[in-house]
């Protein structure tokens, strides 16, 4: 297999990612008789300019997994599209929307990156990015009804609003909600061991959730507006509580006690740890080197 030599930063630029892309594909080929490198090419760019160019080189078989919610632009004009999404509900709607079948694969993580604890301190825990359809203030007006500690931790340099986070952390001014921000991995698995319950009052159709996994795993119940794949990852009662809404949040808050921690983490390892991710992505793999695809 031949080696990637040419990387970038990180970066929400459209038109950089745009002008980086078309670096790689001679990487992607041998020249002149373009004789594809690779037994298939996976794109999990949030543009999909990998997987656009594959209509160019019909010899590659490309897949891409999908991370972003809305299409922009109809799958390439081949037999196969092989789109892959984060859940059920997200394969749905990109079902829907683009007219082509679209398959699944739940995220998965490592447990051995986060630390377990039956035993939390007296605080409740917002994490996620500092964003407006996320929901972090509404984490803070339920500590404002509640008059409960909650952590507020999160990204928020790419928020779309630099304003938000700013007013966020000025909301929580004289009230029991404590503004952190970024943080690295470490103390975000610091927060999330020792929090009594992970607080996600979700606004908008979450295509996957992977710090109800990050939670759960480390012992930690989720209470979560019950919004897009939320369903799918969280065991009402089990590991936490789906919320119609955040109102309905600020009566389960308290409730927390009634999660056993040791359960929420074995869900984590029975359903959604690397290793079963990396088996499901394989399984796909087959069935596109096989000829068929999707």
């Amino acid at each position: 297999m031949a080696s990637i030599t040419s990387t970038t930063p990180p970066t929400w630029d459209e038109n950089a990612e745009r002008a980086f892309w078309p670096t790689l594909w001679p990487q992607f080929y041998d020249q002149p008789n373009d004789k594809a490198k690779f037994d298939i090419v996976h794109d999990h760019s949030f543009w999909g300019w990998p997987y656009m160019v594959a209509k160019d080189h019909p010899q590659v078989n490309v897949c891409w997994t999908l991370h972003g919610w809305t299409p922009k632009s109809k799958p390439p004009p081949v037999k196969n599209p092989n789109l892959i999404a984060l859940s059920k509900f997200m394969a749905a709607r990109w079902s829907q929307a683009l007219g082509v079948h679209v398959e699944y694969v739940y995220n998965g993580l490592d447990p051995s990156r986060y630390e377990f604890s039956a035993t939390k301190k007296d605080r409740y825990l917002y994490l996620g990015r500092i964003a407006k359809f996320k929901g972090p203030h509404e984490a803070v007006w339920l500590a404002k009804e509640l008059r409960v500690p909650i952590d507020i931790v999160g990204e928020d340099r790419y928020t779309g609003e630099p304003s938000y986070p700013v007013d966020v952390a000025e909301s929580t001014k004289g009230t029991t909600a404590k503004y952190v921000g970024t943080v690295d991995h470490e103390t975000k698995v610091a927060y999330l061991r020792d929090a009594k319950a992970l607080l996600l009052p979700e606004m908008w159709d979450e295509p996957f959730g992977l710090i109800v996994l990050e939670a759960n795993v480390s012992g930690t119940p989720v209470i979560a507006t019950k919004v897009g794949a939320l369903p799918e990852i969280i065991v009402d009662g089990k590991t936490g509580f789906l919320c119609g809404s955040v109102k309905e949040m600020k009566e389960c808050i308290g409730k927390e006690s009634e999660i056993d921690p040791e359960t929420c983490r074995e869900h984590v390892l029975k359903n959604f740890t690397a290793e079963r991710m990396t088996k499901d992505y394989e399984a796909l793999y087959l069935k596109i080197l096989g000829g068929g695809g999707w």
